[in-house]
């Protein structure tokens, strides 16, 4: 039986003790910064639509106009549009992504416990989960793909865990249904789900109902939202798939490359991955048949399928990894299995706990450093900086060209304003067709771009020139 009061010290212990140790409250006061910004970027300006025009639920749009007005959707934007209601979306975004990387840590530790039944062994695999520098810098970020990856392992506690309680089947498609809906690739986990079922002879009137539905929901999702996407033209945001036998060989292995070597960095410390892999290795080569060996073994093969059907973007957006992490806590879990189960424990312990403060102090650093490498210019997120475009006529309703700015939204948001970047290869034909009325260039690039405008007037602001068209 487990030690209620125990079990839940335990827990918001080590919670508390993380949210000190990572520094998040200085975390949940940054704006958007450090690797893959352009995404997070993407995601903030839907946010701020939301805010500023005041949108309807289901008719997301963005600042770039890619698009018809910079409409475009992709996965289930509930996160950005309760985050839209608050004076500080960006604050109430991260806090929100905070609580459920919380949930997320509750299912390892519900799962690891499980199998565990060691209280040490159990804050042992958290720990090592959490010292994760892609979970840490992307669950408390602006893009949505550890959150979901949070409530699919949820589901999976409810499912492994609860297992003989009423509601625990209803719950777990219910989360593993949400997860879908925030990240389309947690589909996926229905597959698993439907083989476990099988194996455990319980495909039922009453299952196969509830995983019909559970598969519906996020399915009549991406259904509407690649119609919106079509009706709008936009091709940007819609999550395609391009499985390995469409790649060249040049690109599979750098896709390969990539997963292995370049982003290795990401996922632990690097010995702590290749212990990792020795131990994917041994309970697929053992072929066990208890449950820990099993999920170990079925969660692999979800991560092929992903890995079939993903490599493509799985060369670029190292942020699509997450999902890797299902079978990852169950590795984790199974590394500690192993440790349990060997004699000396006060050495291994030791040892144990020497090789956790090394991964956690390795994730700091990791994510400190991650965390500056890139920034939007801190000027032009100013309130000054605001109240110059509107003194100036450039408020909300007006269209910018940002000049200098190669991503989608990444500067059109932090400005505000709706328009085009770089990006926009077409950038010539909205000037022309007078769809621009402002264009803003740093100095250093203004010989470039005046050629291409006819000024009416230039408004200067620090290092940025402001083109009236």
């Amino acid at each position: 039986m487990i030690n209620t009061i125990k079990y839940y010290t335990f827990f918001f212990a080590i919670v508390f003790i993380l949210f000190a140790f990572y520094n998040i409250p200085q975390i949940i006061n940054f704006p958007a910064q450090g690797a893959h910004l352009w995404r997070q970027a993407d995601g903030l300006a839907m946010v701020w639509n939301y805010k500023l025009f005041n949108l309807p639920f289901l008719q997301t749009e963005t600042f770039n106009l890619l698009s018809t007005e910079g409409k475009g959707i992709a996965e289930f934007p509930i996160f950005y549009f309760f985050a839209a209601q608050f004076v500080n979306p960006e604050k109430a975004l991260r806090i929100l992504h905070f609580v459920v990387l919380v949930l997320g840590f509750f299912a390892v530790y519900r799962l690891a416990y499980f199998y565990l039944r060691n209280n040490f062994y159990t804050v042992a695999v958290l720990l090592l989960f959490a010292s994760s520098p892609l979970i840490i810098f992307y669950g408390i970020n602006f893009i949505i793909d550890v959150p979901a990856l949070c409530f699919s392992l949820f589901a999976w506690s409810v499912w492994l865990v609860d297992n003989n309680k009423k509601y625990s089947t209803l719950l777990s498609l219910s989360l593993f249904s949400f997860a879908a809906l925030l990240k389309a690739v947690h589909v996926l986990n229905f597959i698993v789900l439907f083989y476990l079922l099988y194996k455990e002879k319980q495909i039922n009137f009453k299952n196969i109902v509830l995983f019909s539905i559970a598969i519906c929901i996020p399915t009549i999702w991406y259904f509407y939202a690649k119609w919106y996407n079509h009706n709008y033209h936009n091709d940007y945001l819609f999550l395609s798939i391009q499985p390995i036998f469409m790649m060249s060989f040049y690109d599979i292995g750098l896709a390969i490359w990539r997963i292995i070597v370049s982003w290795s960095a990401t996922y632990f410390w690097r010995p702590t991955s290749v212990i990792l892999i020795v131990v994917l290795s041994y309970y697929l080569l053992k072929k066990e048949k208890n449950e820990l060996s099993i999920m170990i073994v079925y969660t692999f093969v979800l991560d092929v399928i992903f890995a079939l059907l993903f490599l493509e973007k799985l060369i670029e957006h190292e942020y699509y990894y997450p999902i890797f992490y299902i079978n990852i806590v169950f590795v984790l879990i199974g590394f500690l299995y192993f440790l349990q189960k060997q004699h000396k424990q006060n050495y291994i312990n030791i040892a144990l706990l020497i090789f956790i403060g090394i991964n956690l102090f390795y994730c700091k650093n990791n994510t400190a450093e991650k965390q500056t490498v890139q920034r939007i210019d801190s000027k032009l997120i100013s309130v000054d900086f605001q109240n110059f475009l509107n003194k100036n006529q450039c408020t909300q309703k007006k269209t910018v060209f940002c000049y200098d700015d190669f991503s989608v939204n990444q500067s059109l948001y932090a400005i505000k304003r709706k328009g085009i970047t770089q990006y926009n290869q077409n950038w010539k034909e909205f000037i022309l067709k007078n769809k621009i009325d402002f264009v803003l260039v740093s100095e250093q690039s203004l010989d470039k771009i005046i050629k291409s405008v006819y000024p009416k007037n230039i408004y200067t602001y620090k290092n940025y020139k402001l083109i009236a068209l």
